[in-house]
């Protein structure tokens, strides 16, 4: 998630709360920015409504776009996120977070989907409805495979069952299961 921060390497890319709160906080004690806890209190607020890919303004402090991300928008942003960090996990070796980024990308695709057509998201259980009502609704039967292999990484996450190997094949189905899933969607 990348913000434009005049000052701190423009487009500096801040990634989490805390950066960006620090980077705030420098600016304000030199008098280019709102006192640093008005600076705080919006991205908070950015950060939980969701401000990737914005362009626009908060008076100074950062620039950002006006435009409100959809909660759809929201799914498969996180979704995009998730599988991009279970990539940097996977090369560091850990296994786990691997195997859990790589299911909570493939959950939040599924949300996407189900949130953009009015279907149930807010249980382990409503997905595989999802995966029924998507199937269904492509005759795609081959998502329901390629969303065992999310689920099990999201059992490896408990379980610590799979070698390194097996993380690796079965994410590449988490990354075919998120593209199919993105393409429904559009």
């Amino acid at each position: 998630m990348g913000c434009v921060v005049g000052g701190l390497g423009c487009p500096a890319l801040l990634s989490s709360p805390v950066a960006l709160t620090l980077a705030l906080s420098r600016r304000a004690g030199e008098g280019e920015c709102a006192p640093a806890a008005l600076c705080a209190a919006r991205f908070a607020l950015l950060w939980v409504s969701g401000f990737a890919g914005m362009t626009g303004g908060v008076r100074g402090c950062l620039v950002i776009n006006s435009r409100a991300m959809t909660t759809v928008d929201k799914y498969r942003s996180t979704s995009s996120s998730l599988f991009d960090q279970a990539h940097v996990e996977l090369e560091a070796g850990d296994l786990i977070q691997a195997s859990e980024k790589f299911w909570g990308a493939a959950a939040q695709s599924l949300k996407a989907i189900a949130q953009q057509r009015g279907w149930e998201h807010d249980s382990h259980a409503h997905f595989f409805t999802i995966v029924r009502n998507i199937i269904d609704e492509t005759d795609d039967k081959e998502i329901l495979d390629l969303f065992n292999a999310a689920n099990l990484l999201h059992v490896n996450f408990y379980e610590g069952m799979l070698r390194e190997d097996e993380v690796l094949r079965m994410s590449g189905r988490v990354g075919e299961l998120v593209n199919r899933l993105d393409e429904i969607l559009n």
